[in-house]
């Protein structure tokens, strides 16, 4: 027994509340150094059709990537960086997408177009819309309609 003391008498004595400070200090420093970004996927309208949370970020430089979705297609940049700080640790970004058209024809009878130039000129404020906007708008609204009354 005595010549194990000899050998720790020569070591420097640990103070053992320090080091359950610096403990405490480096995981404070763990949480308070985290950040998150809110990714929106927005459409040509301004819609937004999808969302993202990435939590957990350590603050500094994190490039972000577009990602694709089915239906739309990429219309920004396809990496965008932002910079977590201390005095920012959240930030919202946007990447922008084109709705991809679906290319159908008809045809419409006479009268059909007629009433189609009559709400052009009457129900919408926009002189230049369409009338592929206006059919949608239409099917879109009936559509609505059956599925809420069912």
């Amino acid at each position: 027994m005595s010549s194990s003391k000899g050998i720790l008498e020569g070591l420097p004595k640990r103070n053992k509340n320090k080091e359950i400070k610096e403990c405490k200090n480096e995981s404070y420093k763990e949480v308070k150094n985290i950040g998150s970004v809110t990714i929106e996927y927005k459409d040509d309208l301004g819609n937004i059709f999808n969302t993202e949370e990435l939590n957990k970020l350590r603050l500094g430089e994190h490039m972000l990537s577009i990602k694709e979705f089915e239906g739309y297609i990429i219309d920004d940049e396809p990496n965008k960086i932002i910079t977590l700080t201390e005095l920012e640790p959240s930030k919202k970004i946007a990447f922008k997408y084109k709705i991809e058209l679906v290319k159908r024809s008809y045809s419409l009878y006479p009268s059909t177009v007629k009433k189609l130039q009559k709400l052009k000129v009457l129900e919408f404020d926009d002189l230049n819309i369409t009338y592929n906007e206006i059919v949608d708008k239409a099917i879109c609204k009936f559509y609505d309609e059956i599925i809420n009354n069912k």
